[in-house]
């Protein structure tokens, strides 16, 4: 499920898998600093991805559904490209 990226040219870094996915409240919880769905773990990765991105005018953009997987979309405003306002999420 992707938002609505401000108009721009963007660097994009997509990562896809074909784990098990995620459902809505998973989602909604998914860039928490130490929120984890595993055993072991800190659940820092995502938070720091997203603050690092948010730092560089960037937005993530993820796509999920139980069953289905995930995709993670990375846009970095190309240099000399006005940073757009930041995501709605």
């Amino acid at each position: 499920r992707y938002g609505v990226l401000p108009p721009g040219a963007y660097a994009v870094l997509e990562v896809c898998d074909t784990g098990s996915g995620m459902d809505e409240e998973t989602q909604a919880r998914l860039f928490e600093p130490f929120f984890t769905t595993k055993r072991a773990g800190t659940g820092l990765g995502l938070a720091t991805v997203r603050q690092a991105t948010l730092l560089a005018g960037g937005h993530v953009l993820v796509e999920s559904a139980p069953g289905s997987g995930s995709r993670f979309a990375i846009h970095i405003p190309l240099a000399g490209e006005a940073a757009p306002d930041r995501p709605p999420s």
